[in-house]
């Protein structure tokens, strides 16, 4: 649901971007829309030169636009960076709008490191598909989420993932191409590694090297095998001729570097480039004395594009009237707002900085090559295996409850319904169900040992209720890895 500054239509925006984990540089671009075009009125950076979000805040943006605005007075939005959110796909079976949350929320609790009641969860489910539906989810921390929304609630109308700002420039401002393809956006300290369908972001996996932390041939590998397990997570969605872009800043230098680098691991990738004459300088018209764009009427700068891809983004997003990202504040930045009345706004910076780790599960898939990085002895590097390794365990730990349900479903014969679930680190999957005949259960079983995921299944107690003419029945089954003991 949409707050009323939401519901608000926006001719102007102050979009600002923390980098990354907000460590700078800070980017804050305004822009407006005339006459059905946008236009970039001006930008400023505090350069990385290791000040304080909070007053760069408060030096670019002005109070949140009110409720009764009529466009004049420039609504503020801010990028909360990806790498502080955990990004995950599911499916779920092609039910209503109004089912799929409730499913999601059961599928989230067995993947979160948090209880539900701390995580805040967004989701955007697309259209059935061969009797799926297929969902992004995104999920941060609610006392973090909170507090940023109380501390930034007085200067900014909304806060939106930076991945889907880069997601939403790519698609007007570059050389993108229709339907899917993934990004593989190139930032100084990580890479944000996106798949972008129907000009949607569809997910996200952040890899902890960057343009300017890739200094050794081993970086590079480590980077290599980050893009190519993405990828591979990405198998159920990518098809074999989804292209794969690299972009970012260092154009000529790192994104061609990681190019090469891909294409020497069979990986086919091209530098994707800002188009001409998608955006151009505004007359600023007196809207700011401190900062500037460029000529009024030009065209603005690719290199400029590149540097400001975010805070663009997010003020393009803002000022799409259609455009609806996943919302991590629902309900959380109005009541900010209203509280931050009494009192001083201040952005708590600590608060962001402390971030959400990564859901394991988006590395699960992931196929390493341990032999290659067996070779790598850079302490470094060995780091950062260590912290793959993590991951896939933490991953291995959490079963895909909505998969094994799907499983069921497929296998079971038409009318058979659950009455329960039941699963415990290092034992069987349990079910309890009920057939109409020794028979059906028999078959049921026999189709639920052959899927290539479950394993040891038997029945328990198959007892014969004479009143529902019906078996009633327990079933065990090892589901993948993680019925096995630690």
């Amino acid at each position: 649901m949409s707050t009323a500054a939401e519901r608000v239509k926006i001719n102007r925006v102050i979009a600002v971007s923390a980098g990354h984990r907000t460590s700078g540089p800070f980017r804050a671009v305004m822009m407006k829309r005339l006459e059905g075009e946008v236009q970039l009125v001006w930008k400023a950076t505090d350069g990385g030169s290791g000040g304080d979000l909070t007053a760069f805040l408060n030096r670019v943006l002005p109070a949140a636009i009110p409720a009764s605005s009529n466009g004049s007075t420039p609504a503020g939005v801010l990028g909360l960076d990806c790498a502080e959110v955990a990004f995950y796909r599911v499916e779920v079976p092609a039910v209503a709008d109004h089912q799929v949350g409730p499913i999601l929320r059961m599928q989230a609790e067995s993947l979160l490191p948090l209880p539900m009641e701390r995580m805040q969860v967004a989701w955007r489910a697309e259209a059935a598909r061969e009797g799926k539906r297929r969902c992004s989810v995104a999920a941060g921390r609610s006392d973090q989420l909170g507090m940023l929304a109380l501390d930034a609630g007085a200067r900014t109308s909304r806060i939106i993932l930076n991945a889907e700002a880069v997601v939403k420039a790519w698609t007007e401002l570059f050389e993108s191409v229709a339907g899917r393809a993934a990004v593989i956006y190139m930032r100084p300290h990580d890479t944000q590694i996106l798949l972008v369908d129907g000009a949607v972001l569809r997910h996200a996996v952040v890899a902890d090297v960057g343009s300017a932390t890739i200094e050794s041939a081993g970086e590079m590998e480590i980077f290599v095998h980050d893009v190519r397990g993405a990828l591979e997570l990405f198998d159920g969605d990518v098809r074999s001729e989804t292209p794969v872009f690299v972009m970012g800043v260092d154009a000529e230098g790192a994104c061609g570097e990681a190019i090469a680098a891909l294409g020497r691991a069979r990986i086919t990738a091209e530098l994707s480039r800002p188009a001409s004459n998608r955006l151009r300088y505004a007359d600023t018209g007196g809207e700011s004395s401190e900062w500037s764009a460029g000529p009024a009427g030009q065209v603005v700068d690719a290199a400029d594009i590149l540097d400001y891809v975010e805070p663009i983004g997010l003020g393009l997003m803002a000022l799409d009237e259609g455009a609806e990202p996943l919302n991590l504040f629902e309900g959380l930045l109005a009541a900010s707002q209203a509280r931050a009345r009494s009192r001083a706004p201040a952005l708590i910076v600590s608060l962001l900085i402390a971030a959400i780790v990564l859901v394991g599960c988006l590395a699960a898939r992931r196929a390493v090559d341990e032999a290659a990085l067996e070779r790598l002895t850079d302490l470094e590097l060995n780091r950062l295996i260590e912290q793959q390794k993590t991951r896939q365990l933490i991953a291995s730990q959490r079963p895909d409850v909505l998969e094994i349900i799907a499983i069921i479903t497929e296998q079971a014969p038409s009318g058979m319904l659950l009455d329960g679930f039941e699963f415990k680190q290092g034992g069987p999957v349990v079910i309890t169900s009920f057939a109409k005949s020794r028979e059906e259960l028999y078959e049921f079983e026999k189709k639920m040992e052959s899927h290539k995921d479950i394993s040891q299944v038997r029945s328990v107690n198959p007892t014969l209720d004479e009143k529902q003419n019906r078996i009633n029945f327990k079933m065990e089954f090892n589901y993948k890895n993680f019925s096995e003991k630690r």
